[in-house]
């Protein structure tokens, strides 16, 4: 039986930390012992102390200080004696020691390379073209599929969500870094074909400023507002009428998964994940990646018909109740550390 799990996790605050976080908690909740290792000084901290020691320190550089930390990190594991230790995102792999302990690393988007993982036990992905993305680089070792979870309503929160009337076209909410990759220029500029609709942007990143200067240059300064970084997206979610993902490049779309929980449509490009478990004009309606056009059509056709928003968000919640619920999930995981344990052993 797996009792003892060891996290490294370096990231910061996107879509990955948000699921980490909640599968962690559901380790948790199976009574399983976990310690991790992440990078200092993180938003999120305070949620996840409750789950087991954190060590903070910042291990990746190449440099006598980082070395000595990592040293320190491995004789944390090995005092620890876990069971698995589960690196996520593909640079951090290379942090795991050997030892007895079943090494996995958990990814979530698609790997540059596969330098950082000779020596795993498995790979796990959370969408069939990561592993094929993988494989086509080289790795031949084990590789699974087991997909997200969306977070679980919240009865209380602490956030500060804008009391102000919707626009008559709807509104329409995006979450995210403000990176090149996820395509909010794009989402931007489709406004101008949705007139009657607003958007709220909940994220930061360094595009910010390109986005704020996109924004007033088109003129959409009174219908696009940057609600900065929240820690709890949920009620800012339920306070909109659809959801838009205009990434140009999405392994998975946790915030897809989020806005079918909160009950709202989505509207998102034709990127891997949505192309996944996506059905165009069924469970969401998809546009191409970069046709800023296409999306706002899209979004002012939801905004003025109910019926089809009502429609489509019925069938999401239908697709995220068959194929991502939280139980399904952490079960897998479980089973799956079960069984490379005892291939571990017999070796």
């Amino acid at each position: 039986m797996v009792k003892r799990i060891f996290h490294i996790m370096m990231g910061r605050d996107g879509g990955t930390e948000r699921f980490f976080l909640r599968l962690t908690q559901g380790f948790h909740e199976a009574g399983i012992e976990q310690e991790f290792a992440v990078r200092p000084a993180q938003i999120w901290l305070p949620e996840l102390a409750p789950r087991g020691r954190v060590h903070q320190a910042t291990y990746l550089r190449r440099d006598p200080i980082s070395l000595l930390r990592l040293w320190g990190l491995h004789r944390q594991i090995a005092r620890f004696a876990p069971d698995v230790v589960m690196a996520w995102r593909a640079p951090v792999a290379r942090l795991i020691p050997d030892g007895p302990w079943v090494k996995v690393l958990r990814l979530g988007d698609f790997p540059f390379n596969i330098n950082y993982f000779p020596r795993l036990d498995a790979v796990i992905a959370n969408t069939p073209d990561i592993i094929t993305h993988i494989r086509g680089q080289g790795w031949q070792g084990a590789a699974h599929v087991i997909s997200n979870f969306p977070p679980a309503p919240k009865t209380t929160s602490g956030a500060h969500v804008p009391q102000a009337p919707r626009a008559k076209g709807g509104r329409v909410v995006a979450i995210g870094r403000f990176v090149g990759i996820k395509g909010f220029d794009t989402l931007i500029r489709a406004m101008s074909h949705a007139p009657d609709a607003e958007l709220w942007l909940i994220g930061d990143g360094p595009l910010e400023a390109d986005l704020r200067a996109l924004v007033a240059d088109l003129g959409l300064v009174s219908r696009v507002h940057f609600l900065g970084w929240q820690g709890d997206i949920l009620p800012f979610v339920q306070a909109c009428d659809i959801l838009a993902m205009p990434s140009r490049d999405e392994a998975l779309g946790n915030v897809i998964l989020e806005a079918w929980a909160a009950g709202l449509p989505v509207v998102a490009t034709r990127s891997q994940g949505p192309l996944w478990y996506g059905v165009d004009g069924e469970n969401m309606d998809l546009v191409d990646i970069d046709d800023a056009p296409a999306m706002g059509a899209a979004i002012a056709r939801l905004g003025a018909d109910p019926a089809r928003r009502a429609r489509l968000a019925e069938a999401g919640a239908a697709t995220l109740a068959a194929r991502f619920s939280k139980e399904a999930v952490i079960a897998q995981y479980v089973t799956l550390f079960q069984n490379l344990a005892e291939e571990k052993a017999l070796r």
